[in-house]
């Protein structure tokens, strides 16, 4: 599956795939972009570069969720597999471990979340 991750989540509404992609492969017909946002992010990229102090991660996901209650919308959790630290996996295995089977709780893969017409092999 493609999947563009702009730099610290900016990207400009008025983006499309032609922007993003080579000249060379540039598609014939620009594809409507599906957004997904990212909420709370694991990593402390301005200090440890590390696992967030699990606290702060709390917090900042509770708050997330005060939010996603009044409106439906989703909640996004970003990790970063290839730079966890101790400490990340921890709190990713704890987090797991406390929502899996929780009723209020739901996980879903990034692809359940595209139109099937956005998932390509690349």
């Amino acid at each position: 599956m493609s999947v563009f991750g702009p730099e610290k989540g900016d990207l400009s509404p008025n983006l499309n795939p032609p922007n993003l992609t080579p000249p060379d492969r540039t598609p014939p017909h620009p594809i409507p972009l599906t957004r997904v946002n990212v909420h709370v992010d694991l990593i402390d990229w301005r200090g440890t570069r590390g696992g967030r102090d699990a606290a702060a991660l709390i917090a900042d996901l509770l708050a997330r969720l005060a939010v996603a209650a009044q409106t439906g919308a989703p909640v996004g959790f970003m990790t970063h597999h290839l730079v966890h630290d101790a400490a990340a996996w921890q709190f990713v295995d704890r987090l797991f471990a406390v929502t899996a089977h929780h009723p209020g709780s739901r996980w879903h893969r990034l692809s359940d979340l595209l139109p099937a017409r956005q998932i390509a092999v690349t």
